[in-house]
């Protein structure tokens, strides 16, 4: 276990077990990230060390009162493993570029607390760090000592008292009154599978004020720490007391006020996948704890647990799970950034601009809504002329059906395009040439740890050799990774990997050029070194442009630009360091030989944006992948082929393409906006026909939205247009004006008989010549107003011929306007002249 302490909204760990080892210098912190592209992302971050630490576990720190100073006590210590040795005490300059640990040296020959495991280290308001308790370095006994260590005199002072009990693997908790809160843990000597476990009913606390003992029974693990109120403690995790196959791990979290003293368990609906011990406890935001790190009741990858704290009460919290569920929860929590005062004055001067306009428009129209009845009553009751009125009224319960279905199904049709899954489509077209992807080999077992000086075979050392079925050497282009930047964990890790990375630049490709040239079809990688040894080998493919190991690394072997985004590059360092293996992993063992097949497509994925529900252009991202087929064979049928190689080889991995195609996939919504509309369109035709089927076809106007809605200037144009096309003919416009005066009201003309009593001619005229061409005149008049009223009624929409009958008065109103006043004008010139000779008479 590492020692843990809270800096800075960051949890940092140094020290602690790692996979081919019981000791590290490892110094690392957790945190979020406050970059503006990658905010809310949890970081991993490695500390840098110009002198590193000691490599130890079991270790405790804290961080003095200066807030930037780091202090350490070693557990198990690589360097010192006598259970009568003093522990070694360091100190690390948070505020540092580079820092170095430091070791503290107290006087000659004072006393000091022996090395231990299962201790605690706990800075008292005081300014001083109080250690108590532990077991051996060899699990051999317990101790119940209590010490205090002054940071400003260097100084250890023995505080024992004879009534402490032994006690290791417990919690403890500096309060800010200056007592030391200590809890749980086990007084057992080691010598037996049942430990005796310290009841959480029994509360001991260390008064540093007084430097006495407070002890509390009945009070109604090893992550622990004091909450953001300063009063309650949290203590998570823990095992039973067997160390047998029936150890049982706990994942629950307790909460101990320390005013009341009284303990509640925080009841959540989705606590921690896994239990733990000895874990890693810390805020790494105001309300966000991190659990890291410790054993698990299984071998887990997900060894990060974060929970929400509400400001207003803990048992209301909530575990957001592992980094993966962090980011889109932070965001959650991120405050809408205000506006600007640029933003405000410009939404402030849209707003009064738009009162405006409509206001203007309102006004302009103010004189057309005393007809807005009658025009919501025409538009709504059109009964034909010599059509009964159930006819109309059963159109209009048939139109309203219609209507309402129209609109459900235009509804359901947007909804549809909105929520609309994701399939896709994928497009071969054949290539004589592919890409050579990127492969990471990380081998265990064996000490790699050489800085190699070049790429050709040293017998003192391991290498990875690569080279074409044509013959061309390709070894340049794999290189040793830096594992002290990033270690891979793997699910079954045996120790820790030494990793070489394979990344070829654009130009390599396997196949024919256009020209002819190859460069070979196969890839042939040989791993040079002693047959007997077992080793494991992961092996990991990664399509061009989408290898983290060059940024995580900051390699620059390769010209192929890398196309992942930071959110996605720090997801893949989070699984790389959690054991979750890249999907194309492959393993392979000593005198192993691995046959790997490969295929690159273009995954074109459809970018979450409202445009690409429209349906038309929409917007990719385009990322490449890979799949891979292998197959295992025993290295020693194909060894013979590898005998031109100096020295040993003990596995080898082909690689080559599956076909060479160019594939790519292509994400495509099954309903857009678009394609919803076509479909709308045929509905709405559907039904136009059926009602027009049922109630015949009503003729629509000639004229449109823009026309029929024009105003000012733009009327008065179509008006004038008309009037100068049409109103040359000097006679009543049709469908408007009737043939005679006599036909005024159609309707009243009664069966088509001549009324004589209103004939504009003569009655006593006597000559049958005239009254025939009268009555033939009469009965013509007739014919064509029925005529035009059937038109109009069925086949002609009128709107045009009352737009041009408007027209033609508005003219003859304003001929006649400019005809009385050149008569008045005419009139004053006559009665000017008069007086003018009148004068000259006198």
């Amino acid at each position: 276990m590492p020692a843990t302490f809270s800096y800075n909204n960051r949890l940092y760990t140094y020290g602690g077990q790692v996979p081919e080892s019981s000791s590290s210098n490892t110094f690392s912190f957790i945190s979020l990230s406050t970059e503006e592209d990658s905010k809310g992302q949890l970081i991993y971050e490695t500390v840098l060390q110009n002198n590193p630490g000691p490599s130890c576990s079991y270790s405790q720190a804290v961080v003095l009162q200066d807030n930037h100073t780091a202090l350490l006590f070693t557990g198990i210590d690589d360097n010192k493993q006598n259970d009568n040795e003093t522990i070694r005490t360091y100190i690390y300059d948070l505020q540092s570029q580079g820092g170095s640990w430091k070791e503290i040296f107290t006087a000659i020959d004072a006393p000091g607390p022996n090395l231990r495991t299962y201790f605690t280290a706990t800075l008292a308001p005081n300014g001083k760090a109080y250690i108590y308790g532990g077991g051996s370095i060899n699990l051999a006994s317990s101790f119940n000592d209590l010490w205090v260590f002054d940071p400003t005199s260097l100084e250890y002072v023995n505080l024992t008292q004879s009534s402490q009990i032994c006690r290791y693997g417990h919690t403890a908790t500096a309060l800010p009154n200056g007592q030391i809160v200590f809890l749980f843990g086990s007084t057992s000597q080691f010598s037996g599978s049942i430990q005796t476990l310290i009841s959480p009913n029994k509360v001991d606390i260390y008064d540093t004020n007084t430097n006495q003992w407070i002890h509390i029974i009945n009070a109604v693990v090893t992550g622990y720490l004091v909450g953001p109120d300063k009063k309650t403690i949290f203590v998570f995790g823990g095992k039973n007391g067997s160390t047998s196959e029936d150890t049982e791990y706990y994942g629950d979290l307790f909460l101990l006020d320390t005013n009341i003293w009284m303990w509640s368990k925080l009841q959540t609906p989705n606590g921690p996948y896994y239990g733990r011990v000895g874990s890693s406890m810390g805020f790494i935001d105001t309300n966000l704890l991190a659990i890291a790190y410790g054993n698990f009741s299984f071998p887990s990858a997900n060894d990060i647990d974060i929970l929400y704290l509400t400001d207003k009460n803990y048992y209301q919290s909530n575990w957001i799970g592992g980094p993966e569920y962090l980011l889109s929860f932070v965001q959650k929590l991120q405050p809408h950034e205000s506006m600007n005062g640029g933003t405000i004055a410009g939404i402030t001067i849209g707003a009064i601009l738009s009162a405006t306009i409509i206001g203007f428009c309102i006004w302009k129209t103010f004189k057309d809504t005393y007809y807005l009845p009658n025009l919501l009553y025409n538009f709504i009751w059109e009964q034909r002329s010599g059509e009964p009125m159930w006819t109309e009224i059963s159109r209009l319960i048939v139109q309203f059906v219609f209507t309402f279905l129209f609109l459900a199904y235009l509804v359901f049709s947007i909804q549809q395009a909105l929520d609309s899954p994701t399939t896709s489509i994928t497009m071969r077209e054949k290539v004589s040439y592919v890409s050579v992807p990127d492969i990471r080999f990380c081998i265990e077992g064996l000490d790699m740890s050489a800085e190699p000086t070049s790429q050709e075979y040293d017998e003192f050392k391991y290498r990875i050799s690569c080279i074409t079925d044509k013959g061309t050497r390709c070894s340049e282009f794999v290189t040793m990774l830096d594992t002290s930047i990033h270690l891979p964990i793997f699910e079954d890790t045996i120790g820790r990997s030494t990793c070489y990375l394979f990344s070829p630049p654009s130009w390599l490709h396997l196949g024919y050029t256009d020209d002819g040239y190859s460069n070979g079809t196969k890839l042939q990688f040989t791993f040079n070194g002693n047959m007997e040894t077992s080793v494991t080998i992961r092996i990991t493919q990664y399509p061009p442009g989408m290898d983290p190991n060059i940024q995580v690394y900051g390699l620059e072997v390769s010209n192929v630009p890398l196309l992942m985004t930071n959110q996605a590059f720090e997801e893949w360092a989070i699984r790389d360091t959690e054991g979750k293996s890249d999907p194309n992993t492959f393993t392979l063992y000593t005198n192993e030989a691995l046959v790997m097949q490969y295929q690159i497509k273009d995954h074109q994925y459809l970018e979450e944006t409202g445009w690409n529900r429209i349906g038309f252009l929409p917007h990719y991202k385009h990322t490449p992948e890979i799949s891979s087929l292998y197959v295992k064979n025993n290295f020693s049928m194909v060894r013979e082929q590898f005998t031109t190689f100096d020295g040993e080889i003990f596995g080898s991995t082909t690689v080559y393409p599956i076909d060479y195609v160019t594939i790519i996939e292509q994400d495509q919504k099954m309903h857009t906006i678009l394609n919803s509309l076509g479909s709308v369109g045929g509905i709405l035709s559907l039904m136009v026909g059926i009602q027009a089927w049922l109630f015949g076809f009503r003729p629509k106007s000639p004229w449109g939205v823009v026309q029929r809605w024009s105003r000012g200037p733009m009327k008065r144009s179509l008006g004038r247009n008309l009037q100068t096309k049409f109103d040359t003919l000097d006679t009543p416009v049709p469908f408007v004006n009737p043939v005679n005066v006599r036909f005024a009201d159609t309707d009243k003309v009664s069966n088509g008989q001549i009324d004589e009593s209103k004939i504009m001619l003569l009655e006593d005229q006597k000559d049958e010549e005239l009254r025939d061409l009268r009555d033939r005149l009469g009965l013509m008049e007739k014919r064509m107003q029925l005529t035009e009223r059937l038109l109009e009624t069925y086949y002609v929409n009128d709107e045009i011929f009352k737009e041009l009958d408007l027209a033609i008065d508005c003219h003859k109103k304003r001929s006649s306007v400019v005809t009385v006043v050149e008569e008045a004008s005419s009139n004053n010139d006559t009665l000017l002249r008069r007086r003018v000779t009148n004068t000259n008479l006198d």
